[in-house]
């Protein structure tokens, strides 16, 4: 299997926030944002693959404040707009326009994803390590199930919906969340006297197991799914279109 390699891995993988903007100045209040989710550039020309429950419907975005990308460009981080977002709910998927005219970007497979297979998952979860703020991770794992979505040996941290899920050095799937699975791993039972009533009862006690397993959506689900927003093409039609020499 090829290794992945990135220069910066923040050049193709990035924040997605909302943020109080002036729009006088054309200026971003960096520290009065929220944290959204992970996204990734799948064309040259600034398009992003993010998770759709990442992102706040129109209605539900309060007044003055916009969506932005924070893009290292030359080894600093750089706050760029989102210029419009398509929303496919029924994939829990996010088509993303950064506005940046050039942009590395990674290679997104449609081919179908085994049980076994080995992954590897990189995005910014929305938590702090050691006082450093939220840091990018690489978190390796496999798959565990295979099929429309895909189930993986590593849990999802928040904040990491919407990170890319590499198979070698293609981009396979996307994540979208964590699932929980619980086993009764020990029931004990014992007696237990009320010192005040000196009534005696039994007490259960249940000990579980508990498992949590990454959820990503895999991108061989939409090779052959044609979208109106897309000008009737499908996703990897649009992203080669996108990707298309002069």
């Amino acid at each position: 299997m090829a290794t992945l390699s990135l220069d910066d891995a923040r050049e193709y993988v990035f924040p997605l926030l909302h943020v109080k903007a002036d729009a006088e100045k054309n200026g971003v209040f960096a520290d009065d944002s929220v944290y959204l989710g992970t996204a990734f550039f799948v064309t040259k020309k600034g398009d992003a693959i993010a998770s759709a429950h990442t992102i706040p419907a129109p209605q539900d975005l309060p007044a003055g404040r916009r969506l932005i990308a924070v893009v290292v460009i030359d080894g600093k981080q750089t706050p760029c707009w989102i210029n419009y977002v398509a929303v496919f709910n029924e994939l829990d998927l996010a088509l993303v326009k950064v506005n940046l005219q050039s942009t590395r970007f990674l290679n997104v497979s449609f081919e179908t994803v085994s049980n076994g297979v080995d992954v590897a998952l990189v995005g910014i979860p929305d938590h702090s390590t050691m006082g450093k703020g939220r840091q990018m991770r690489t978190l390796k794992g496999h798959v565990t199930l295979s099929g429309e979505t895909l189930e993986l040996s590593v849990a999802v941290p928040a904040g990491m919906s919407g990170a890319p899920v590499f198979s070698g050095t293609n981009v396979v799937a996307y994540a979208v969340g964590v699932a929980r699975s619980e086993a009764l791993e020990e029931l004990i039972e014992e007696e237990v006297t009320e010192k005040k009533t000196g009534e005696t009862f039994k007490r259960r006690t249940e000990v579980k197991r508990v498992i949590h397993y990454g959820i990503a959506r895999p991108f061989s689900v939409l090779k052959e799914v044609k979208q109106p927003v897309l000008e009737g093409r499908t996703l990897s039609e649009f992203i080669q279109f996108q990707n298309r020499e002069p």
